[in-house]
């Protein structure tokens, strides 16, 4: 008995994340909401509840070799891009722009730092996202 419940508990250690991957930012809480295709979907706080839409493109599934990864956000409402763009999972908006995330250590849980911008522009808007203990 006593091995088998350390092998449960070994497992529930080692397991992959499986988008159940918070972050605390200044903001509120990021939170891996699914696996798309090969897209990683992360949402983030934006006011009255609403929440915004990170994507990352080949970061699915990925929890034990993750870097510096690039990808785009979009959010409800008017935005200032001249262009709509259409998410992963069909979310359409002119309110977007360019992300890069870049985690401090291969392997899941680490924390993260991202860099935004809007639009095409290039990102330089900074964010920390912390693992929660």
């Amino acid at each position: 008995m006593r091995y088998l419940l350390g092998l449960v508990l070994a497992y529930l250690v080692m397991a992959p994340a499986m988008a159940d991957e918070t972050w605390n930012t200044e903001y509120g809480l990021v939170i891996y909401e699914q696996d798309l295709g090969d897209v990683a979907i992360l949402s983030y706080p934006v006011d009255r509840g609403r929440r915004g839409t990170v994507y990352f493109p080949g970061l699915a599934g990925n929890y034990d070799n993750r870097s510096v990864h690039e990808g785009y956000w979009i959010e409800d409402g008017p935005g200032p891009c001249m262009a709509e763009i259409v998410g992963a999972d069909g979310r359409r908006s002119n309110n977007w722009g360019r992300v890069i995330i870049a985690f401090d250590l291969p392997a899941f849980p680490t924390s993260w730092t991202a860099l935004g911008g809007d639009c095409f522009d290039d990102p330089t808007i900074p964010l920390r996202g912390e693992v929660p203990f």
